[in-house]
């Protein structure tokens, strides 16, 4: 799903806006609900790298190990009583479950930018108290939270060690021999303990 544009009175003609909620980029929606007054998110997903230097060369090699979770910091901007009172008892309650002896949880999060991202489900690490905003009257709550996604599962396999030169792994291409764990070629037999390619497994590494 495409984003929408972020200046939506320049999008509609400008025409006038009746509430800030009107404007999905001031008004995230995080677990279903939509954040009262004007905020501003920040997000930068990140990929995990292993950079190894080349010796004596230019250059190295690069290997992915997948996104990290992104870090999500949302500054709510409120200037109303009624903009403070719903932040306490409707919004405050869901992103800081202590204060209603709930455990916490995974959030929905719906904002343009991280929608684009794929960064959808967050994590609440913590919740500010009200400090001083951008102008007079104003005051700034700030919201930390960490990308949330289920990791994949991993299909379970069986390893079979293979230790000492007279167990080794037999030759599909030439029943007759085996290789050894430390790279000897022996004779395959039963009194060896050799065993067919199929019956040895390798854990996949993530």
């Amino acid at each position: 799903m495409a984003s929408p544009f972020w200046d939506v009175d320049a999008a509609a003609g400008y025409v006038e806006l009746s509430d800030p909620a009107d404007n999905p980029w001031d008004a995230p929606v995080v677990g279903g609900m939509v954040l009262p007054g004007i905020s501003e998110v920040d997000c930068t997903p990140e990929m995990e790298l292993d950079v190894k230097k080349s010796k004596g060369k230019d250059g190295g090699t690069i290997t992915f190990h997948g996104r990290k979770p992104a870090q999500v910091t949302i500054r709510t901007y409120l200037w109303t009583p009624e903009q403070w009172t719903d932040w306490q008892f409707r919004i405050l309650p869901t992103l800081w479950p202590v204060l209603s002896k709930k455990d916490p949880q995974a959030l929905d999060f719906r904002y343009p930018a991280t929608e684009a991202l794929g960064v959808r489900s967050i994590a609440v690490v913590s919740v500010s108290p009200p400090r001083p905003g951008r102008a007079f009257g104003e005051r700034v709550v700030e919201t930390r939270a960490i990308e949330f996604y289920g990791a994949k599962k991993q299909t379970a396999t069986k390893t079979k060690t293979i230790t000492g030169s007279k167990v080794g792994v037999r030759d599909e291409y030439n029943p007759g021999v085996a290789t050894s764990a430390d790279g000897k070629v022996i004779p395959a037999t039963p009194a060896n303990g050799a065993v067919k390619p199929s019956a040895v497994t390798v854990t996949p590494t993530t």
